[in-house]
């Protein structure tokens, strides 16, 4: 463990140019391809997209990796190892993250008896464009102000005011 670190919001000064979020989880998961969906949205604000496959990162003795501003983890609900790896990953992250700057992504919910919508529809739509387009949006919706591209708004005063006033996130 001497080579892991605690990834923390204020081990490095925020960049002006772009900010920086993570995608943690297994290969094969889809962190790409939601990284390259959300690379083709017109942001308004430039943003970086890293992926990792595991917590913690490796130290960063030349000082070359930016601050993290938000952490996105990718859970494949049919494999056990995907849980464990971001069960295990959570550990390595401060906790300021967890207010308003990390959210967690499922994938494959194929429970059919606990659905009341027909799973091969929620598939479909998951799978085409307008629904990698949807949850682009609403994934930088979150990012947005965790970069500090909403002025003084932060990710957790959001959270609060939509959950206090019954607001949609469709803001």
């Amino acid at each position: 463990m001497a080579d892991e670190v605690v990834l923390s919001r204020f081990g490095k000064l925020p960049t002006k140019d772009h900010g920086t979020a993570l995608f943690v989880g297994i290969k094969g998961i889809g962190k790409h391809r939601l990284a390259q969906t959300i690379n083709e949205c017109n942001t308004e604000f430039p943003l970086q997209i890293r992926t990792a496959t595991a917590l913690p990162l490796p130290n960063d003795h030349q000082n070359l990796r930016p601050r993290i501003d938000y952490v996105t983890f990718f859970i494949d609900l049919e494999n056990k190892l995907s849980f464990d790896v971001v069960k295990l990953s959570v550990k390595s992250l401060a906790v300021d993250y967890f207010l308003g700057r990390c959210c967690f992504i499922l994938t494959n919910a194929k429970k059919e008896e606990c659905n009341n919508v027909d799973i091969q529809d929620v598939i479909e739509f998951a799978n085409s464009k307008d629904g990698q387009r949807c949850l682009a949006q609403k994934l930088l919706q979150r990012i947005k102000p965790a970069c500090g591209y909403h002025g003084d708004v932060t990710p957790l005063l959001l959270d609060t005011t939509r959950q206090i006033f019954g607001v949609d996130d469709s803001m």
